[in-house]
């Protein structure tokens, strides 16, 4: 106590309040950084509470998103085991249809030589070699035996064919109109 009477009553006021003032000062410092952290701790609450909500959106959606997978899935192996039948029945259905032709194939050639075998087909051919030697003669007598037979060209041949069958016609036409039976219908039209 003794060191308290020493010191001026004044001086001790002064002391007081300096260390008040301190008590003070270190008090606002401490409460100034509680309400920062404070305000920090509520700012970053509500940005956890928004990211757990996002994450728990993104969790949802993700969450349909496989179940959607997991569908496409199943899906598209039943797809699958459908074009898979598909394709067995198109091949066996090729396979049907190549037997079949190979089957038309044949019954055709039998056909064929069948008819190679009987007389129709012989009086036909040999109607088709008459008519090719009637028209080789007829061609011979028209140019002559020095005609080169090698060097025959068809398409010359048909053309000479058509101007020969057209003044045919046209001198039948002629003709008829010069026909006796004609010029009496005139003489008996006229008195």
């Amino acid at each position: 106590m003794k060191e308290i009477s020493e010191v001026s009553s004044h001086e001790m006021v002064n002391r007081h309040i300096h260390k008040l003032v301190q008590v003070l000062g270190e008090s606002m410092h401490i409460t100034s950084q509680y309400l920062a952290s404070e305000e920090k701790a509520v700012i970053a609450t509500s940005k956890a509470e928004a990211l757990e909500a996002e994450a728990s959106g993104l969790r949802k959606d993700l969450i349909t998103a496989m179940d959607e997978s997991n569908s496409s899935k199943e899906k598209i192996k039943v797809l699958t085991k459908e074009l898979e039948g598909v394709k067995q029945l198109v091949k066996q259905k090729d396979e049907l249809l190549a037997a079949a032709g190979q089957k038309m194939k044949n019954a055709m050639a039998k056909a064929v030589c069948a008819f190679q075998t009987t007389d129709e087909y012989n009086a036909i051919l040999f109607g088709w070699y008459f008519k090719g030697f009637k028209l080789l003669w007829r061609y011979l007598i028209k140019h002559g035996p020095g005609t080169d037979l090698k060097k025959l060209d068809f398409e010359i041949i048909d053309k000479e064919i058509e101007a020969n069958e057209a003044a045919q016609a046209a001198q039948a036409a002629v003709s008829a109109s010069e026909d006796p039976k004609l010029g009496k219908d005139d003489d008996s039209a006229a008195p």
